[in-house]
């Protein structure tokens, strides 16, 4: 038997693919990786820096994250893991060479104030950073069909809808684009007096949203709800769900009746930890007055420095296991939102039971009876506070949680469709493109075709 020949797959995204910058990372690094071991050879191209890249000037690449794919980063240079823009390590030389300059054409009494500098010297506009749901700018297009022509894929996955145009417009010589949505732009739940509500979203209308989805030649879905969603939205267009896949890593019970919430300083993140320290935090403390709740991750740095008594603030940890380790409860309080949260699979993964709302529940339908779910400060707090005072109830819930999370969703059960929908498309238009060539009469053919 043969082995099974490598499928080339370009990605394109503006957002992190790496495991430990986001939700949305870990979800994309976790299926890259998946498809890289599943015979997909993967280069991608992300179209903005790192964080620390600004201040810093120069960023490598995480060792855990250069297995499953190669990686090029726009207007940067690279040296193996290293990514730099020559800009901005040379800029601050120069600047002190020409201030050092001055300083000594002064004291040699020669006066430059009125001459007027060279235009290279005057001031370079900084590139600012889009905002992280924007349409795809003409920096962004050129840089991923730069990368396409290069790469040359059998297929091109673009992460989130608003960069579905980067690749152009569909045609034959275009490879076949797969959008990765994460979630539903127009419609989200919210929590409202207690009960989970759909929310059309007043930024962005269907309209805008099934244009922007348009020119794909596929749609992945995050959840079954929103897959339908979608097939309603674009009849035509093949629709697979690729939800995100639980990987395990269990760890022994907690010790200490601890609470933990994981978030970046989304808006909707920063509601909900909002919302459970103003309205939950004191009921829960009344009961359960030696809890502390542990807050880990990028949205600690939004966080006041005077918060309720017992609340300690972590910051961003270079793994979270530790932050896991010692929390009995992760907490998911949610007001508003769409797609899969990626934090209650991290917890699922963790061996940790979790309370969340409708919200932070949705799309792990199969998970519901193992997970405590509540929409009100009364209800959520009464949920944590039995986990936290039992650690065998605790401990059973996490366990029936991982045990159905492993059986449906395995890195296989969630991410096999969309890989056999990749290869299916680069097969359809290798097919196309070949009999398009066969039909394609040769200049022989004319020739023969002109004489009588």
């Amino acid at each position: 038997m043969q082995p099974r020949k490598s499928t080339r797959l370009l990605v394109a995204t503006r957002t992190s693919p790496l495991a430990g910058e986001s939700g949305s990372g870990a979800y994309l690094s976790d299926l890259l990786d998946y498809l890289s071991r599943d015979h997909f050879r993967i280069h991608t191209i992300w179209t903005e820096p790192p964080d620390l890249f600004p201040t810093r000037g120069f960023w490598r690449r995480p060792r855990r994250d250069r297995s499953a794919f190669t990686l090029d980063i726009m207007d940067m240079r690279r040296l193996g893991s290293l990514y730099w823009r020559p800009g901005i390590l040379w800029l601050p030389a120069k600047a002190r060479a020409l201030h050092a300059a001055k300083t000594a054409l002064a004291h040699a009494r020669i006066d430059i104030s009125r001459r007027r500098p060279p235009a290279d010297l005057a001031a370079q506009p900084c590139r600012n950073r889009a905002a992280w749901n924007a349409p795809a700018s003409l920096a962004e297009i050129r840089a991923v069909q730069r990368a396409a022509a290069r790469f040359r894929p059998d297929a091109i996955l673009v992460n989130y809808a608003w960069m579905a145009s980067t690749p152009g417009q569909p045609s034959t010589s275009r490879p076949p684009v797969a959008v990765l949505t994460n979630d539903v732009w127009h419609r989200q739940l919210h929590i409202r007096d207690g009960r989970p509500v759909e929310i059309l979203n007043e930024r962005t209308t269907v309209e805008y949203e099934t244009r922007a989805l348009s020119t794909a030649d596929a749609i992945v879905a995050i959840q079954d709800i929103e897959a339908a969603l979608f097939r309603r939205l674009l009849p035509g267009t093949p629709v697979v769900t690729a939800p995100i896949s639980v990987r395990p890593r269990p760890l022994p019970p907690a010790s200490a009746p601890d609470v933990l919430f994981v978030g970046s300083p989304h808006a909707s993140n920063r509601r909900g930890l909002d919302w459970f320290l103003r309205e939950t935090w004191p009921l829960l403390r009344v009961v359960a007055p030696q809890t502390r709740l542990l807050v880990a991750g990028t949205i600690c740095a939004a966080l006041p420095d005077d918060l309720p008594a017992g609340v300690e603030k972590l910051g961003r940890l270079p793994d979270l296991a530790d932050a896991y380790a010692r929390a009995r409860v992760v907490i998911i309080p949610l007001l508003q939102g769409s797609g899969m949260k990626t934090k209650l699979v991290e917890a699922i993964s963790h061996t940790r039971a979790i309370v969340t709302t409708s919200v932070g529940a949705e799309g792990f339908d199969v998970l519901r009876p193992a997970l405590r779910v509540a929409d009100t400060p009364a209800g959520f707090a009464a949920a944590t506070a039995a986990l936290l005072g039992s650690p065998e109830a605790a401990a059973g819930a996490a366990a029936q949680l991982s045990a159905a999370a492993y059986t449906h969703f395995s890195p296989a059960a969630c991410y096999a469709p969309l890989s056999r929908l990749l290869r299916d498309l680069a097969a359809a238009r290798r097919t196309a493109a070949q009999l398009a060539r066969a039909s394609a009469p040769s200049s022989g053919a004319h020739a023969v075709s002109m004489n009588p």
